[in-house]
């Protein structure tokens, strides 16, 4: 594909009609850690997104690896870890399904009961070896979660908002079995 042609839909149009929202972390969690029953603690973050949107919907979203803060260190604050690239780090643009299905997952989120009495952290989940994302909700105050499959997902994973352990169950099984599966690499 030629550069830009994710954003061909916003070619010509003015900066001030984009918003971008706020960047929520990026996680990455795999098959084996499942598999293993390590949960999503053992999730590491990849990233940042945020939602690029015009007039009423996301258009894309737009990603970003970990890479060195922002903006230089405060004095007397953490210093900028030695593994950080001296380069900002490249992003990339999606305008796939996940984009439309992350504004119906938030739609999901914000109406749940517990997201309404507590403050919960917005993270994207993504198990690459499952074919499944999902907006992840950790409670500021700790404990378990909430879970909301990004669409397409997977046809054994429930829809709607999950307890975490039912997400975890859930997707445990299915790394399991693709672990015993004949044939399988894992075998």
């Amino acid at each position: 594909p030629r550069p830009g042609a994710a954003l061909a839909g916003l070619a010509g149009v003015a900066a001030a009609e984009i918003a971008l929202s706020l960047p929520h972390p990026v996680y990455d969690l795999t098959r084996e850690d499942l598999a293993e029953g390590r949960g999503l603690s053992a999730a590491r973050q990849t990233g940042w997104r945020c939602l690029v949107s015009r007039g009423d919907g996301s258009v894309a979203a737009v990603e970003a690896p970990l890479g060195p803060p922002p903006l230089p260190p405060r004095p007397g604050g953490p210093p900028v870890p030695p593994s950080a690239p001296a380069e900002p780090a490249e992003s990339h643009v999606n305008t796939g399904p996940f984009v439309a299905a992350t504004e119906v997952a938030l739609k999901l989120a914000e109406a749940h009961p517990e997201v309404l009495l507590h403050p919960f952290e917005l993270r994207l989940l993504r198990i690459t070896a499952l074919h499944v994302m999902a907006l992840w909700l950790v409670p500021d105050g700790g404990g378990p979660g909430l879970v909301v499959p990004l669409a397409p997902r997977p046809r054994d994973l429930a829809e709607g908002v999950l307890a975490e352990k039912d997400f975890v169950s859930s997707l445990s099984a299915a790394a399991r079995a693709q672990r015993e599966r004949p044939g399988s690499p894992w075998r």
